[in-house]
């Protein structure tokens, strides 16, 4: 809706002295550009301003008019005045209620289609006029936070520091790190994203290590890297405080974005750097990543935190003879499994995905009662083998047969 506000015209004219000529020249003089600038604020644009906040407010029951008798000296020695004179500012450009009229007889035209174009008496552009007062009200923002005024574009693109908006955003960020928001900038070319984010997240991030984190992050997620904002305070705390070493982070590489819940990152980061059978220095979390395929490693970084720690001091022998059943498994179900011996527990976990199906049996282990199926099953086995150990195609052949069909039921009915 319009706002039914008399414009106003900006003239060539205004402050000019009759020795003025030629005016052009007179007009390279920042003294004289900043006096008419400062006259046209205060005989045009503070009374239009004035006006528009009375017309916005005139319906709020008991709205104080913050702009309301005061001269442009009072407005710009009261923050919040400032701000929203600002505010107003934009809103009568965007509005089309600030005209310039170049010549005497030509026509009035609104300024708002070219806000870097010198108008009025000055010829300061009114993108400059916002961003001169903006920047009063950032300068101690900036400064508060260790940061001077050149600082200002790292947290808000140019464009928005024109705009009152822009402080908020100010305010927002200003609690990050200069190392942190020099590695966000490349990582994502501005902060403008996190703006949506709210004051935990912003915490939680603060906290994160540039240097060991962050950075070796954005260079394995590339342009994958603003995902990250889509995980939760949670996720960001756990991952921000997993990994001490940028070296870590390296290896997982973009698989770091198949990883569901925040336990997972103290899980994978307790891998650590070990020789390979060469003798070189690698980090176990590639040698393993090699080893089962990037597929099956990212459905272990999307499961169990419990067997991922685990995997940690597994030797590359047991990883691969269980590669088929990984996906299966979960630290709960190995806990159970592990009361048999190895050659047993493939029979059952290779009984069980012929007999259910794998998909079916990688869900039910992620519940009760998969996780009570499994137990009933192996308790049963380890009383068999106090007595006569059955070899492991008997277990096979007793899992996909009938004899343990009363402990598999529940687990037959869950959806899948």
């Amino acid at each position: 809706m319009a706002i039914k506000v008399d414009p106003v015209v900006l003239s060539p004219n205004l402050g000019k002295k009759w020795w003025h000529i030629p005016d052009a020249l007179w007009r390279r003089s920042k003294n004289v550009r900043e006096r008419r600038l400062r006259l046209t604020l205060a005989r045009k644009i503070v009374p239009l301003l004035q006006r528009v906040e009375a017309i916005q407010l005139e319906e709020v029951p008991n709205a104080p008019l913050m702009l309301k008798g005061k001269s442009l000296v009072q407005i710009e020695a009261e923050p919040l005045t400032l701000e929203m004179a600002i505010y107003l500012y934009e809103l009568a450009l965007a509005e089309g209620l600030i005209r310039f009229k170049p010549k005497a007889k030509a026509p009035a035209k609104s300024i708002r289609g070219d806000l870097d174009g010198r108008v009025g008496s000055c010829g300061i552009p009114p993108n400059d006029v916002s961003r001169s007062f903006v920047m009063i009200l950032a300068s101690p923002i900036l400064q508060a936070g260790g940061y001077s005024d050149n600082d200002f574009e790292m947290f808000v693109s140019t464009r928005a520091q024109t705009r009152a908006r822009s402080l908020q955003q100010l305010r927002k960020l200003i609690g990050l790190p200069k190392e942190l928001v020099a590695e966000l900038r490349i990582a994502m070319g501005s902060l403008d994203p996190l703006i949506e984010k709210d004051a935990p997240w912003l915490a939680a991030l603060a906290k994160a290590d540039a240097k060991n984190f962050i950075q070796p992050l954005r260079k394995a997620l590339d342009s994958e890297f603003s995902n990250i904002l889509d995980w939760n305070t949670d996720m960001l705390t756990a991952a921000a405080s997993a990994f001490d070493q940028g070296v870590t982070v390296k290896a997982i590489g973009d698989s770091m974005l198949a990883i569901k819940t925040p336990d997972m990152f103290a899980a994978i980061a307790s891998w650590r750097i070990e020789k390979d059978e060469s003798g070189t220095m690698t980090h176990r979390i590639t040698s393993v990543k090699t080893q089962v395929g990037e597929e099956v490693f990212n459905r272990l970084l999307g499961g169990s935190p419990g067997l991922v720690k685990d995997l940690g001091s597994w030797p590359a022998p047991k990883i691969e003879v269980y590669i088929p059943y990984l996906p299966m498994l979960t630290g709960p179900a190995m806990d159970q499994l592990v009361k048999l011996e190895e050659v047993q527990q493939f029979a059952v976990l290779s009984g069980l995905a012929d007999k259910l199906g794998p998909r079916k049996v990688t869900g039910a282990l992620k519940k009760l009662e998969g996780l009570k199926m499994l137990q009933s099953i192996v308790n049963e086995l380890v009383t068999m083998n106090e007595t006569s150990k059955p070899p492991p195609d008997k277990v096979k052949k007793l899992i996909e047969g009938t004899y343990f069909d009363d402990y598999m039921r529940a687990v037959i009915e869950l959806d899948e």
